[in-house]
């Protein structure tokens, strides 16, 4: 964080300590939640509890959901250019 205390008030309301809001930089947790979408389709959705890397994605969301979604539904992949699908083994396997 920048050191700074971040204050919410209305206008007109005065400075109390119960206005302050505290914010965990770095550290105050979370979870990602990945699912496909098309027209009238919709893939399972997968929770990712860790950093998800190349492998991860392929392992955890490609081959178990992916591929047999687009092959059920004679559809083709189409992803953003993020760096994690942009990888160059995971572009090997598409």
């Amino acid at each position: 964080a920048d050191g700074r205390q971040r204050v919410w008030r209305h206008v007109g309301e005065r400075f109390a300590d119960v206005n302050i809001v505290d914010q965990v930089a770095h550290g105050g947790g979370g979870f990602m939640v990945w699912a496909g979408v098309c027209y009238g389709q919709q893939t399972q959705v997968h929770f990712i509890d860790a950093i998800l890397n190349a492998q991860r994605y392929r392992d955890e969301i490609l081959r178990p959901i992916v591929v047999p979604f687009i092959h059920n539904h004679h559809l083709m992949l189409q992803h953003d250019n993020a760096r994690l699908c942009c990888n160059k083994p995971l572009l090997v396997y598409a």
